[in-house]
C-alpha cells in the first residue's frame, strides 16, 4: 500500500513541468531552526525559477533563467543598497543559511532521492515503508507515508581523485550540508586531496515523514530527520 502511493507520486510529480507554490521551511543551520517562507514559480524544461521571499526578508526577489543568466542569479535585495546583484547561485552568498541551492526547488531533487532509497532497498522495502493514519494538511486530504531507515550512520570517506563536496552528495544521494557540518573548514567547492579522509552520512536521512495528496498524488509536506527517531 505504502509502496504504491509512493510510486504513483513518482509518476505524477515528474510530469509536472511548470508549478507555483508557496514553501515554508524550517532547517537547522548551526544547531538553530531558522524558517523561511517564500512564493515561487518553477518551470523545468526550459529551467526558470523566480523566488519571492515572504519571511524573514519581505519583498526579497529572485530570478535564474538557465537560457539567459549565464550561471548567474538577479537578485533584488529588497534593501540597501537598493541595486539588483548578480550573484552565483552556488557560492557563498546565496547558500548562507539554506541547504539546499534554488536548483533543488520542484520536485526532481528530492523525488530522485525517494526513488534512490526505494530502489536501494527494494528487497525489503515494505518493512521501512509505512502507510500511517491519513491527515489534513492545510485543507488537503493526505496520505502519511513514514521512511524509516534503520542502516542510516556517519562513516568515514577517503577519496580516491580530486573531488568536491557537492560531487559527493550527488553521487550518493546525500546531503552535502550534513557533510560540511562533520567536517568543519571545508566548503562546497573545494575539491579533495587524493586520500583525504572525511565523514560523511552513508544515506540522506534516517527517517523521513511525507504527506501525498490524494487528490493528485502530489507530494505536499515532507519532513526530514537528521538524528535517529526510531
Amino acid at each position: 500500500m505504502a509502496l504504491t502511493i509512493c510510486e504513483k507520486m513518482f509518476f505524477q510529480t515528474k510530469k509536472i513541468n511548470s508549478i507555483s507554490f508557496e514553501i515554508k521551511k524550517t532547517e537547522r543551520i548551526e544547531g538553530k531552526l531558522i524558517t523561511q517562507k517564500a512564493k515561487i514559480d518553477f518551470n523545468k524544461k526550459p529551467f526558470k525559477v523566480y523566488v519571492r521571499q515572504e519571511f524573514p526578508t519581505k519583498g526579497m526577489e529572485v530570478l535564474y533563467n538557465a537560457e539567459t543568466n549565464k550561471n548567474e542569479a538577479l537578485v533584488n535585495t529588497n534593501g540597501f543598497p537598493w541595486v539588483n546583484l548578480k550573484l552565483d547561485p552556488m557560492g557563498k552568498t546565496m547558500r548562507n543559511n539554506q541547504h539546499h541551492t534554488i536548483f533543488e526547488s520542484g520536485y526532481d531533487y528530492v523525488i530522485s532521492i525517494l526513488e534512490f532509497l526505494v530502489q536501494k532497498h527494494y528487497a525489503e522495502i515494505h518493512s521501512l515503508v509505512l502507510k500511517k493514519e491519513d491527515v489534513v494538511y492545510n485543507g488537503y486530504q493526505c496520505s502519511q507515508i513514514q521512511f524509516i531507515n534503520p542502516y542510516f550512520k556517519y562513516i568515514k570517506y577517503t577519496a580516491e581523485k580530486e573531488e568536491s563536496i557537492l560531487d559527493i552528495a550527488k553521487r550518493y544521494r546525500i546531503s552535502e550540508y550534513m557533510i560540511l557540518e562533520k567536517n568543519k573548514g571545508l566548503s562546497f567547492h573545494e575539491n579533495l586531496k587524493i586520500g583525504q579522509e572525511i565523514v560523511i552520512p552513508n544515506e540522506y536521512s534516517p527517517k523521513m515523514i511525507l504527506y501525498v495528496c490524494k487528490q493528485n498524488n502530489v507530494l505536499i509536506l515532507i519532513k526530514v530527520y537528521y538524528k535517529k527517531v526510531l
